[in-house]
């Protein structure tokens, strides 16, 4: 398994191709870093430069440069997007809803919950009591709207009075 922070250390020292520039670019010792890349040059079981005078990289070496960014931005892209996720700004919620109670609750329920949650998803799922329930248990629905309470292990019912029903 890659370790990033030995393919960030590689990658400011592939630019520098100095690694006592690259050390104080990284504020650690040249030690610190000829390690990194010894892991790195372990991890793949390549040499990834030319320790020569002036330092050149390797055929590996210019190929992992030359995705070692790409790999970096894709993490913390994946970082942002899982980020978003658990904070709630981006994702989907599957609802399950009968026809004639859709009609009734969604409109009062969805325009706050999409004003606070705009970056999710809605996937309305209609169904008869029995198929939601069925859904809901197997993880092809997050939340079912329905009349009457609903008991298992892992749900957690939260009876709701809509403004309709006063």
């Amino acid at each position: 398994m890659i370790n990033f922070l030995n393919l960030e250390y590689f990658l400011v020292a592939a630019e520098e191709l100095n690694f006592t520039r690259a050390a104080k670019k990284l504020y650690i010792s040249q030690q610190s870093l000829s390690n990194h890349i010894s892991n790195l040059e372990k991890e793949f079981d390549v040499v990834l430069f030319n320790r020569t005078s002036p330092l050149t990289l390797t055929y590996a070496g210019h190929a992992l440069k030359a995705r070692g960014r790409e790999l970096l931005d894709l993490r913390d892209e994946t970082y942002k997007e899982i980020s978003d996720i658990k904070d709630f700004s981006t994702g989907q919620l599957s609802i399950g809803v009968s026809h004639t109670r859709g009609r009734v609750i969604l409109p009062e329920i969805l325009p706050t919950y999409q004003s606070q949650f705009p970056g999710i998803e809605l996937r309305l799922v209609e169904g008869n009591s029995s198929q939601l329930a069925s859904d809901l248990l197997h993880g092809t629905i997050d939340l079912m709207i329905d009349l009457l309470p609903f008991t298992a292990e892992n749900v957690e019912t939260v009876p709701y009075v809509g403004k309709r029903f006063l």
